[in-house]
C-alpha cells in the first residue's frame, strides 16, 4: 500500500520522505541538464590485456582503461615494453587503433617497427583498426589536442592506445618558437601535464582508451646537501600530476654484465666468440592497482632477436616448472616429474618426459605455445 503524506502523522517522517524524494528528483534534473559535462550516462567500456610478461603481469595485474608510466634510463626497455602492451592490446579486441607520439626522433627505430608485428601508418587515411598511426611532434599542445579530439570526440567508439615517447621531448609551443639561449617557461610542461588529465583522466578511463607515458631519470640540483627533499615517487620528469594520475608505474633499471643470459654450454660476453642469448630486465613497481605488488624489484627475461615479442615468456614458464618442481635438472638432464607428465597429458598435450639441456628445454616450451599457455593460465590462477 503506498504512503501518502496525509497518512503520516509524523512530522519528522513527512520531512525525510520530502527530503529524499526531492533529493533524487533534483539530481536527475541535474544529470540531464548537465549531461555534457559528466560521464554518468555514459556506459563504461572496459577490456584486459597482457604485459607479455608473466611475472608483470602477476605484479601489476591486467592493463585495462587508464595510465601507464615507464621510466628508466635510455636502453633499459621501456620502448619494447610499450611496443609489447600496445600489439596486445591492439589483437585482443576489434575498433581498436593506436597513436604513437614521436617527441624524440630517435625513439622507435626501423629494427623496433619490423620486429614488434604492429603496422605503423603516417598517413590518417591508412589509419585503420588495429594499426597505429605515428604523430610526429613535440609540441605538447599538439599532442594534448590530438588526444582529446579523438578520445572525446569518437563517434565511432573507438579504443585508442597512446603512446608518448616520450615526456622529456616535449616542449611548450610558445618556447618552441624561442632562441636556443632564450628563457623558457618554468615548469611548463607539468602545469600543462596537470591540465591534461584535469580534462582528459575521466574520459580516459570511462571510454576504454589507455595512455602509456615514458620518461627518462632526471637529478635533483640540491644548493644545499643537508637540507631535506621533499618525498618523490621516482626521479623522473613530468611533474606529479603524471603520478598522480596514473595507474601504474614501473621504472627500469641499468643493465651490467651480469644481466644478460649466456648459453648454457658457457662462454662470457668479452670472449669475441659468444653471442648472449638475452638479458634480464630489472623493475621496480612503483605504483599498481595491485597495491600488494607497490615497491617490488624484480626482472623478466627478453630473448635477442625475436619476434613480435622480445619478451622470453617460455623462460619465465620455464623456470616457474623448475621452481614448483615440476621440472628437475640433473646433471644435464632435465626431467619431467611424474606428476607433471600425468598433467600434460590429461590436458591432451604431448612433451618429451627428459630434455638434455637447459637450452634445448626452453627451446621445447618454444616449440610447444599450448602448453606454455597451458601453465601460464594455471601459475597466474594460483598467484
Amino acid at each position: 500500500m503506498a504512503i501518502t503524506l496525509k497518512k503520516i502523522e509524523d512530522k519528522e517522517l513527512v520531512e525525510k520522505v520530502v527530503s529524499v524524494a526531492t533529493g533524487k528528483s533534483v539530481l536527475a534534473a541535474t544529470l540531464k541538464a548537465t549531461k555534457d559535462t559528466h560521464y554518468n550516462f555514459h556506459e563504461r567500456k572496459t577490456w584486459q590485456c597482457s604485459t607479455g610478461s608473466f611475472i608483470l603481469d602477476a605484479l601489476l595485474g591486467p592493463i585495462s582503461p587508464g595510465v601507464v608510466r615507464l621510466c628508466g634510463p635510455a636502453g633499459s626497455g621501456k620502448s619494447s615494453q610499450a611496443l609489447e602492451i600496445l600489439r596486445n592490446f591492439l589483437i585482443s579486441g576489434k575498433n581498436r587503433k593506436g597513436v604513437w607520439v614521436l617527441a624524440e626522433g630517435r625513439g622507435l627505430s626501423e629494427e623496433m617497427i619490423a620486429r614488434c608485428g604492429l603496422k605503423f601508418v603516417y598517413d590518417a587515411e591508412e589509419w585503420e583498426d588495429g594499426t597505429v598511426f605515428i604523430l610526429e611532434t613535440n609540441i605538447f599542445e599538439t599532442f594534448i589536442k590530438v588526444m582529446a579530439d579523438l578520445s572525446i570526440n569518437n563517434p565511432e567508439g573507438t579504443c585508442y592506445g597512446f603512446v608518448l615517447d616520450s615526456v622529456d621531448g616535449l616542449i611548450l609551443e610558445a618556447d618552441s618558437k624561442k632562441e636556443i639561449d632564450g628563457e623558457s617557461k618554468v615548469a611548463g610542461v607539468p602545469a600543462l601535464s596537470k591540465k591534461m588529465f584535469q580534462k582528459l583522466s575521466v574520459s580516459l578511463f570511462k571510454r576504454g582508451h589507455f595512455l602509456i607515458a615514458m620518461s627518462q631519470v632526471t637529478s635533483d640540483i640540491k644548493i644545499n646537501p643537508y637540507a631535506k627533499q621533499a618525498p618523490r615517487l621516482g626521479s623522473f620528469s613530468g611533474g606529479s600530476a603524471l603520478n598522480h594520475a596514473a595507474d601504474w608505474i614501473i621504472e627500469y633499471g641499468m643493465s651490467y654484465k651480469g644481466d644478460f643470459i649466456m648459453p648454457s654450454s658457457g662462454g662470457t660476453l668479452d670472449d669475441g666468440k659468444t653471442r648472449a642469448l638475452g638479458r634480464l630486465v630489472k623493475v621496480t613497481i612503483l605504483k599498481s592497482v595491485l597495491e600488494k605488488s607497490k615497491l617490488i624489484t624484480t626482472t623478466y627475461p627478453i630473448k635477442f632477436g625475436r619476434k613480435p615479442s622480445g619478451i622470453w615468456l617460455e623462460r619465465e614458464i620455464g623456470d616457474m616448472l623448475f621452481s614448483w618442481g615440476k621440472a628437475v635438472k640433473k646433471t644435464s638432464w632435465i626431467t619431467m616429474s611424474p606428476d607433471t607428465v600425468k598433467e600434460i597429458a590429461d590436458a591432451g598435450f604431448e612433451f618429451p618426459e627428459k630434455i638434455q639441456g637447459e637450452d634445448n628445454f626452453y627451446q621445447e616450451l618454444e616449440n610447444h605455445p599450448e602448453i606454455v599457455k597451458f601453465y601460464y593460465e594455471k601459475f597466474k590462477a594460483i598467484l
